[in-house]
Parts: C-alpha cells; sequence; structure tokens
C-alpha cells in the first residue's frame, strides 16, 4: 500500500479515536504476508516445531496457505475461505487471523446484527467502515464481498500500529492485541499496554486466539 501523507495519516488517526472499532463491545497476506502467514501449507504434522519456527525467525515470504476445508466445515466461517485469503493476499494480513475473527463474530453469518447495531461477516459498525468508504450503507455491510473488503483494511491498519506499538511482540501475542483492538478499539489497547481489563474483550481475545490456532495448526 502507499504511504499516506502525514495529514491524511493524522486524519485517520483522530478518526479511529472516535469511531467505533467493532459491535461486540457496547461502544463499539498474501504475496509478501510477514510472519504472521503460515509458510509451509496444509497443517502439517510437526505443529509444534513449525511453530516454533514461525516465532522465532524474522519476515518472511511464504506462499498462500491451504487448509483442509473439510476439517472445518462446522464453522460457518469457512465457506469464505475464498475471499478471505483474496483480501488477505491484497492488504498482507493473516488469513488465519481474519477466519477466526469472522467466525468468532458471526460464525459466517451474513445477516447477522449485534445490539450495538454492528453488522456482517466481522461485525462492522457503519462509523468504522465510512473511514474507508463514505458511500457505504448499512445494507453494503452485508455484503460479503463488500464486509471483508473494509474489515480488512482495516485490519491491515490495526496490524500496522499493532507493529509500531509492540516491536517486540509474538506471532500470538500479535494475534491478541489485533483481537483485542478489533473489539475494544485500538485507543485502549495502547492505553492499557495490552489487551484491557474487559471481561467481554479477554472473552473474545481468547476465542479468537483458539480459533486461530485452529486454523493454522489444527489444534
Amino acid at each position: 500500500m502507499r504511504k499516506p501523507s502525514r495529514i491524511i495519516g493524522i486524519i485517520m488517526a483522530l478518526g479511529f479515536a472516535v469511531a467505533i472499532q467493532n459491535c461486540t463491545m457496547v461502544q463499539s497476506s498474501y504475496n509478501s504476508y510477514d510472519r504472521d502467514n503460515f509458510p509451509y501449507g496444509g497443517r502439517g504434522e510437526n505443529k509444534a516445531v513449525e511453530r516454533k519456527t514461525i516465532e522465532s525467525e524474522g519476515d518472511t515470504e511464504p506462499e498462500v496457505s491451504r487448509f483442509n476445508l473439510a476439517y472445518f466445515q462446522s464453522d460457518g466461517a469457512t465457506q469464505y475461505q475464498g475471499l478471505v485469503i483474496q483480501k488477505a493476499q491484497k492488504y498482507q494480513i493473516d488469513q488465519f487471523l481474519m477466519l477466526a475473527l469472522v467466525q468468532a463474530e458471526s460464525a459466517g453469518n451474513t445477516h447477522a446484527i449485534s445490539t450495538a447495531n454492528c453488522r456482517g461477516l466481522t461485525q462492522l459498525h457503519i462509523r468504522t467502515a465510512r473511514q474507508y468508504d463514505s458511500s457505504l450503507t448499512l445494507n453494503d455491510l452485508h455484503n460479503p464481498e463488500t464486509n471483508l473488503e473494509i474489515a480488512s483494511q482495516h485490519m491491515a491498519y490495526l496490524r500496522k500500529q499493532i507493529r509500531q506499538y509492540f516491536p517486540n511482540a509474538t506471532l500470538l501475542d500479535r494475534v491478541n492485541l489485533l483481537a483485542a483492538s478489533w473489539n475494544a478499539g485500538l485507543g485502549r489497547v495502547k492505553r492499557s499496554g495490552g489487551i484491557p481489563n474487559i471481561m467481554e474483550t479477554q472473552q473474545f481475545t481468547r476465542r479468537v486466539l483458539s480459533l486461530y490456532r485452529k486454523y493454522r495448526w489444527g489444534e
């Protein structure tokens, strides 16, 4: 992605400070993946060794992983596997994290609406979505293509911020921080220096991490 100008960056930061980041809360890839993506393809038999390698090595440029869809067919999110991978490639984000996010937020239900009026596969709030496309309507958020397009852009933004503010975070630390930012808002994560002391956010973060391990390593 081209780097935004300093002014645009400041405006976006201010916008996200007040926008509702995600709707579980009341307030609220990949041609050159970083080490957030699984570089070996499939779940493999040496999951512990592979996981240790991923967490200890620097940035890599692995091929897109293929997970065994039949193994996960009980999860509604997996029907959007192809679209998730496509967006992960486009925005250089972790395909497994996005799949886990979809499952945790909606279980693949495009019609999902929260009590805070967050919608669709990733439970986007219209104010967050309009930071990326001001023309969007509430109904647009129920379109899988649109929802994952905006969610992937937002995850790319959060990823950049988390890598900046938590440069020493391991892979799984980063998954936790991104899930917490999605749920409680990036500002709360920064102020807390990690996962905020909010029960719902902590529960959401644990669920996303569990799903991430499942999709990436078959655990």
